[in-house]
């Protein structure tokens, strides 16, 4: 079901003008969203290395790399005794998350950042404690083959993220949870 994170990035790089303004508007109407700022910060920015754009704050807060907290200031309003034990702490790798061109390389980066090794562990201790034993299908090798072989053009259609996954729920699921906007309840 992945979101599609890195396709307007790839069509801004590969020069498909029509593909990309037609797919931010058709996106504007099914998420009310603004299109130009789509463009700029999912389009153009994740092309742009973030050493280049940081000397502008204004510009840079919007990159990728910095939404995930690569240049973000540690609170100074933490107790410096808390401060410290927090930064003792090792936390999973972050490098890598942001968004670049490229739907399956996204997929391929994301999968190797170490959120999904992270949650997996996490819940298995979690659930140790309740008696719960998690199981993972998700994670199966072939699955994550076929998902990364699949065309980048069916995770992002006609202005949908998670297309093909929508699609594969025509008949199963009413439309206005098929084609809902939020996660939410």
């Amino acid at each position: 079901t992945f979101n599609g994170r890195g396709y307007f990035a790839d069509l801004f790089r590969r020069m498909q003008w029509t593909k990309l303004a037609n797919e931010l508007r058709l996106r504007s109407k099914a998420y009310n969203r603004k299109w130009l700022i789509s463009l700029v910060t999912e389009g153009i920015l994740p092309n742009i290395p973030a050493p280049l754009v940081k000397p502008v704050p204004f510009i840079a807060k919007r990159h990728p790399a910095y939404r995930f907290g690569q240049d973000l200031p540690f609170p100074e309003h933490l107790r410096p005794d808390f401060a410290a034990l927090i930064k003792s702490v090792s936390q999973y790798p972050r490098e890598g998350a942001y968004d670049v061109p490229g739907i399956h390389t996204m997929q391929r980066r994301l999968l190797k950042h170490g959120h999904i090794t992270f949650r997996m562990e996490s819940w298995y201790a979690h659930g140790q404690g309740l008696g719960i034993t998690y199981r993972y299908p998700l994670t199966d090798k072939r699955l994550l083959e076929f998902a990364l072989s699949i065309p980048e053009e069916l995770f992002f259609k006609n202005g949908w993220r998670r297309y093909l996954f929508r699609r594969s729920l025509d008949d199963i699921l009413p439309p206005d949870l098929q084609w809902r906007q939020s996660k939410r309840d």
